[in-house]
């Protein structure tokens, strides 16, 4: 028999990083030991697991042209601006290079902080393949999922905010990629003193410049965030929280990605609310919401899913009423008004089912 063997099993990558395939089985176990009444032991095995998964994450290698550009920075005392476009492309990736980038009143006043560095993603593949999986690898870390973005760095590499399409023109857009420069210098300054002082002080200085740090861009403050953990283990400002629900989010994306099944990120969702039974309302609404978006949404005839979709407005609803002024109400009513929309056709549609 020649071809493929389907059962044939890919080869085990092996280190010391936890794979992301171990930790679903885990995720997948503790889940199993929450519905069977042993809550106590995923309670036990989930916070420790799930933190030396992150801590021991491989960060990804740097294009060619980030590397290239943070040599410059270091030796300019500049910082770096990572613009991720697809150059044959129109719309707003033509647009930002063609009303801002290259304009004289942007390159000038930009130039003077920042290493401007392009990160090309044509739609018609160029270069090495290698080098393409990296730069895909680079977005991916930082969730750059449409185009145009500018992503700032600091002289490490470390980066600290993200910016897309504003109007104002090229100065302005200069002047706001400065302010975001200032803004993380100050942040810097701030961890800075919190590593000079000790116990509460240390902790609500540390706790105040990581709280305003772009979701999507902690990882790279992990090892700040691991610090403030263990000087402010009882979390008094919910920073940390924060953190692992943020990680919690990332870690569910690319776990259903890889897995291509939907139902492990509802039992990763369950398994960190069952280990955190007292997180405060407004984040454990942020979780649900999250969670919300692995459940299925469709059923196999008219009144399974109408069924379904009033279940989903009854949870929607009692989601809402955790914390009805959180940043994420806003979102959930949206919901709740798109499920009644569809209730409203699914009835119309099974024209024999009551009401």
């Amino acid at each position: 028999m020649t071809g493929r063997n389907p059962r044939r099993k890919r080869p085990v990558k092996t280190g010391t990083m936890m794979s992301t395939r171990a930790v679903r089985r885990l995720l997948v176990s503790l889940a199993l030991l929450t519905t069977t009444g042993t809550v106590a032991r995923a309670v036990e095995a989930l916070p420790k697991a799930v933190v030396e998964a992150i801590a021991t994450e491989t960060k990804p290698a740097f294009p060619e042209e980030v590397s290239a550009a943070l040599e410059k920075a270091a030796s300019s005392g500049r910082d770096v601006a990572v613009v991720f476009n697809v150059p044959d492309w129109g719309g707003w990736c033509e647009r930002i290079r063609k009303d801002i980038l290259e304009q004289p009143k942007f390159t000038g006043a930009a130039a003077k902080q920042f290493v401007v560095v392009n990160l090309d993603f044509p739609r018609k593949s160029t270069g090495s393949v290698d080098a393409r999986r990296v730069k895909l690898a680079y977005a991916k870390r930082y969730r750059i999922t449409g185009y145009p973005v500018v992503l700032l760095l600091d002289k490490t590499g470390r980066a600290y905010a993200k910016a897309g399409w504003r109007e104002g023109g090229p100065a302005a857009y200069a002047n706001h990629l400065a302010a975001l420069k200032k803004a993380r210098e100050k942040r810097d300054e701030q961890l800075e003193k919190a590593r000079k002082n000790q116990g509460y002080i240390r902790a609500e200085l540390a706790a105040g410049a990581l709280g305003t740090i772009d979701a999507a861009l902690v990882r790279d403050y992990a090892d700040q965030f691991e610090e403030l953990r263990a000087g402010d283990p009882q979390d008094r400002r919910g920073v940390i929280a924060d953190y692992d629900i943020t990680r919690l989010i990332d870690r569910v994306k690319d776990n259903v990605a890889e897995s291509r099944n939907r139902a492990s990120g509802l039992w990763e969702f369950d398994a960190y609310l069952a280990a955190h039974p007292d997180l405060p309302k407004a984040k454990r609404q942020r979780v649900l919401l999250s969670r919300f978006a692995y459940i299925p949404k469709s059923g196999e005839d008219g009144l399974s899913r109408i069924a379904r979709c009033q279940k989903h407005i009854e949870d929607l609803r009692d989601m809402l009423e955790l914390a009805p002024k959180s940043p994420f109400a806003k979102e959930i009513r949206v919901l709740i008004e798109s499920e009644e929309s569809q209730l409203a056709q699914l009835r119309n549609e099974s024209t024999d089912i009551p009401e």
